[in-house]
């Protein structure tokens, strides 16, 4: 398995790479840092800023730039060869290390592999795929649908539900931090 730390985005609403932000005493970035490195999974940075260089991590830029993160998501596929990749967006400082555990060691058959809420919300960009997805990816690329959700549907998923001792333990579990007032809280 290869973790995918997706740190391309425009931030747009932000104004600035968000993965670089402080937030909460170290940048973004640097929480998916330590749940990959605490759960020993080996990981890459998909990005096409050079800044991220100094975390000592290799950087991949996509390949077709500007599609979001399903262009992410394809480069690392594309580029580097594993049996299944842990994509998670930068923009998660509260991802759970123990949901990352459980994600890991989930043994069941899957070409995408999603944590979901309670409410029946999903997080695509905190889940794990299969390489055997690739060629739908390919597809929905080719078409021009770089939709997340729209992938979720074509491809063999499967909803591991979050149990509520985690839900407890994190009570902002999936908290985009998509603006600079989140960025203060």
């Amino acid at each position: 398995m290869l973790g995918i730390i997706l740190a391309g985005g425009k931030s747009s609403r932000m104004g600035e790479d968000k993965g670089l932000l402080n937030y909460q005493g170290k940048q973004m970035i640097e929480y998916i840092i330590d749940i990959f490195r605490k759960n020993s999974v080996d990981f890459i940075i998909s990005s096409n800023n050079p800044e991220y260089n100094k975390f000592g991590v290799e950087i991949q830029a996509d390949i077709i730039p500007g599609i979001g993160p399903i262009g992410g998501i394809y480069s690392s596929m594309k580029l580097h060869k594993a049996d299944s990749y842990f994509f998670v967006s930068c923009d998660l400082p509260h991802s759970s290390g123990i949901l990352c555990k459980e994600m890991v060691e989930y043994t069941g058959k899957f070409e995408i592999l999603v944590p979901e809420l309670p409410d029946g919300k999903v997080q695509p960009l905190f889940a794990i795929y299969s390489n055997s997805v690739l060629p739908k990816i390919e597809s929905q690329i080719k078409t021009g649908n770089y939709k997340m959700m729209d992938l979720l549907k074509l491809a063999e998923t499967k909803k591991l539900r979050v149990s509520k001792s985690i839900l407890l333990a994190e009570n902002e579990l999936f908290k985009n931090v998509n603006s600079k007032r989140d960025v203060k809280e």
